[in-house]
Parts: C-alpha cells; structure tokens; sequence
C-alpha cells in the first residue's frame, strides 16, 4: 500500500507545527528527526535518472574481474653492475 505525497507532506507540515510550539530543545529535535525520516520516505519513493545511473556504475564495478596485484618485491629485479673502475660491493671500496 503506497503512502500518496500529500498525506506525508500534510504530516510533515503538522510535525512542523508542533514542534514551533514545543519550548523545550529535546521535544523539538523529536519532531525534526520525524520530519527528516518523512523526507527521506518522500524522496525514496522515487528514484531519479542520476540515481538508477549511479546504480548501473556501481553494478558495472562490482563485475571487474579481480586483478592480482603485485607486490613491491614481485617487480624489483636485481642487476649487477660491473664498473671497470671499482674494487668492491661498497661504495667506501676504491
């Protein structure tokens, strides 16, 4: 059964009212928390191009096949290097 938009925006209007009467702070963030929960039932009901596209973008990444990733040591190759010119492996060696 589908809640139409004029009874949620009717509620939201008399949550409103009640809490622009109510004094005390934590009554009224009770009745914005109420009105932000009948937003988000309003804008839920309908979902919008960008949304359904932004949804086809995400379902497009999850099926990437899955890559193995190298690790720094998987890729670093050792070359020796002959200087004619020195004597050693240090660099104090001349």
């Amino acid at each position: 059964m589908a809640i139409s938009n004029n009874t949620i925006l009717t509620k939201m209007m008399s949550e409103l009212k009640k809490a622009s009467a109510v004094n005390e702070q934590k009554a009224v963030r009770e009745h914005i928390h109420a009105i932000r929960l009948l937003c988000d039932l309003l804008l839920e009901d309908k979902e919008t191009d960008q949304d359904l596209e932004l949804k086809k973008m995400i379902g497009d990444v999850g099926q990437l096949p899955n890559k193995k990733f190298n690790n720094a040591n998987d890729t670093k190759t050792t070359t020796k290097v002959d200087h004619e010119e020195a004597n050693g492996k240090s660099i104090f060696d001349f």
